[in-house]
């Protein structure tokens, strides 16, 4: 149930309806009430400043914070990127080569390096037929020689995870011109 005090100004009781970030401080920083004009007016002009300091402050804060998520962002998806290339460079997997992996393997494999050990690890044909149940579990698509991800830290094994997903669409997307 609403509260009828939601939309109000707890320094007034005015409209908080046209409010915005920082204007009123009793409503975002519980201080002093600047919600309107006939409000702020009730203390000094200085009070109103400051709250207006305040509330670019916060938004230069927001700001900066906005942009370092997306330089961490960048960094990663150039990491990704790289882990393709290597792949395609040094272990030889092709775009020819990714397209004979028709029945999801590259995204099973992504699935093995991003999984935690505790939720999927590879399982045997012997351990499927004793534990219907482990079928949730993911099995490694490839002979165990392949298997590497023992050889990672979990950061690393989430970057070859994100370069196989990247193998798998663009598997797709090129299955999809050809069709």
């Amino acid at each position: 149930m609403k509260d009828p005090m939601d939309d109000k100004c707890l320094g007034c009781g005015g409209s908080l309806a046209n409010i915005s970030l920082g204007m009123c401080k009793s409503y975002v920083w519980a201080d002093s009430c600047y919600c309107s004009e006939e409000c702020y007016m009730k203390d000094d002009e200085s009070s109103y400043d400051q709250s207006k300091k305040d509330a670019e402050q916060v938004l230069r804060e927001i700001e900066n914070e906005r942009f370092q998520l997306q330089v961490e962002s960048d960094e990663i998806l150039v990491e990704v990127g790289l882990e393709r290339l290597r792949q395609i460079q040094e272990e030889g997997w092709s775009a020819e080569h990714d397209d004979e992996h028709r029945d999801g393997e590259l995204a099973d494999a992504a699935a093995c390096y991003a999984a935690s050990e505790d939720i999927f690890r590879v399982c045997t044909e012997e351990e499927l037929e004793r534990e219907p149940q482990i079928i949730a579990r993911i099995v490694w698509p490839w002979a165990d020689e392949w298997d590497k991800r023992t050889k990672h830290d979990r950061r690393r094994r989430m970057i070859i995870a994100a370069a196989l997903l990247v193998a798998e669409i663009a598997r797709l997307d090129r299955n999809r011109r050809e069709i």
